[in-house]
């Protein structure tokens, strides 16, 4: 048993619904373009030495992955500037909760009226 199901009738339930809205709605490419990632080598080259980058996103804001050696790896946000190594917490948080209160109401419209 998958504890992650990612399609079929799981795909309905809370869990999946949380992880789809954390990740975003795809790897949003267009705020990439603020920055070159040949440039981003050449501005950290002297602090890690780069061996992947890695395009990703959180709640669909577009963030960059600097891995080097392990366990060296940079996160910059999308324009370049050195990001935090951890999502903060209120962000998490209020991703989760948009996500039950949507569930919520979705519950609640489904519902037989009696």
């Amino acid at each position: 048993m998958d504890p992650f199901p990612m399609g079929g009738e799981a795909s309905l339930d809370g869990s999946s619904r949380i992880q789809t809205a954390l990740r975003g709605d795809g790897v949003p490419l267009a705020g990439f373009l603020t920055i070159h990632p040949r440039d981003l080598l050449a501005r950290f080259a002297s602090q890690i030495s780069v061996r992947e980058i890695e395009f990703a996103s959180f709640a669909n804001e577009p963030f960059f992955i600097l891995t080097g050696r392990a366990p060296t790896d940079i996160d910059l946000t999308a324009d370049g500037r050195m990001a935090s190594s951890e999502f903060s917490r209120e962000k998490i948080l209020g991703v989760v909760r948009d996500v039950g209160r949507t569930a919520m109401i979705r519950r609640k419209l489904q519902r037989p009226a009696w």
